[in-house]
């Protein structure tokens, strides 16, 4: 997820536990949940190639978080990689086909 105030109106099962993990209270939720979503935070990203891989059928996390986010980082000229996968849900083997081009991608980045 990239904006967790988005994806907790979304997915609202995991509000309780994210919270808790986080420490967020009530009175001061969407300033806390806004301060660590990664889109509101570019910036960040300026010097870091990213490699964003999601299952369009992803259910825990709706893709339109990582196309937000990869057309974001896009705008802003930032180095990003965006492949999303047809059929494929929320889990980690996802990124098993893509084992090669993630080593390309990491030994490319700057030192």
């Amino acid at each position: 997820m990239t904006d967790f105030n988005r994806w907790l109106e979304e997915v609202a099962k995991y509000r309780g536990a994210v919270e808790k993990a986080h420490g967020i209270i009530p009175e001061r939720r969407v300033a806390l949940l806004q301060e660590i979503s990664p889109l509101p935070h570019l910036e960040g990203f300026r010097q870091t190639p990213v490699f964003w891989l999601h299952g369009d059928a992803d259910t825990i996390v709706p893709p339109q978080h990582s196309r937000d986010f990869a057309a974001a980082l896009r705008a802003k000229g930032y180095p990003v990689t965006y492949r999303e996968v047809a059929g494929e849900k929320h889990r980690d083997e996802l990124a098993q086909p893509f084992q090669r081009e993630l080593a390309v991608a990491a030994n490319a980045a700057p030192q």
